[in-house]
């Protein structure tokens, strides 16, 4: 499953999901749980995809953000957020 940023997905213990995200600009991919773990990084032409796997129940926040926020510039409003709630 791709998870889309802002909405919450519901996955079973042994699927996937997908985050992709463009490299350009820069950012950061981090996260809080421990429902879901790093499976595959992959950097492709234009786009970063980390995939992982379900691997308990529970809820999972992944956090973007990006890496060259200047300075005195709000990093709420260019922060995205992916909610995952996983289930047996």
């Amino acid at each position: 499953m791709r998870l889309q940023p802002e909405e919450r997905a519901t996955l079973h213990v042994g699927e996937t999901a997908l985050i992709e995200r463009a490299k350009r600009p820069p950012s950061s991919l981090g996260s809080a749980g421990t429902a879901l773990v790093l499976v595959r990084r992959q950097d492709r032409r234009d786009t970063r995809v980390w995939m992982y796997r379900a691997v308990e129940p529970g809820n999972q926040t992944f956090v973007a953000a990006p890496d060259d926020l200047p300075n005195g510039h709000c990093i709420s409003c260019v922060t995205e957020h992916y909610y995952v709630t996983v289930v047996p």
